[in-house]
């Protein structure tokens, strides 16, 4: 439903006649933003749903560090994980992520909580805060991000530029 909606708005915009005839450029840089900012914010709210719906009605087990893998990059430093944990069936699984060197949270042979879906064991996330709700957070800020760019657009810079 809010996809077909943004969809209809993209048509209405790139649609020449009502683009040549009433929207400005102003009014564009001010919509464009906001379109984006509407799908950065459907991201949030989706990606926290389905995170809260596994672990509602997920498994969860305990997971053994079997790999931490330290990367360097430019300007930050990066540890690797690899969690091996088990289904409900015995099967093995692993989950991997990575987090920032300064905030090394794991060493070999810890025990992790691991949550993952009953019908599918191999989409499995650490049950952690930072796990449950950074894709939220980033996603929610770079919606309202995109909310600031199209106010800025439309407020400040576009009564300058475009007048």
């Amino acid at each position: 439903m809010v996809i077909n909606g943004i969809f209809a708005l993209i048509k209405l915009i790139v649609n020449k006649s009502l683009l040549m005839n009433k929207i400005n450029a102003g009014d564009f840089f001010f919509v464009f933003p906001l379109l984006v900012a509407s799908l950065f914010i459907y991201q949030a709210i989706s990606e926290k749903y389905r995170i809260t719906q596994i672990e509602k009605n997920g498994v969860h087990v305990i997971g053994v560090v079997q790999k931490v893998k330290f990367k360097a990059d430019t300007d930050k430093e990066w540890t690797d994980y690899e969690i091996k944990y088990y289904d409900s069936d015995g099967y093995k699984y692993t989950v991997s992520n990575h987090f920032s060197t300064n905030d090394m949270r794991y060493h070999m042979g810890d025990s992790v909580k691991i949550v993952y879906q009953k019908n599918n064991p191999q989409q499995a996330f650490i049950d952690s805060k930072v796990e449950r709700n950074y894709p939220f957070l980033v996603s929610l800020g770079a919606g309202f991000a995109c909310i600031i760019t199209a106010l800025f657009f439309r407020f400040y810079l576009g009564r300058k530029l475009f007048k």
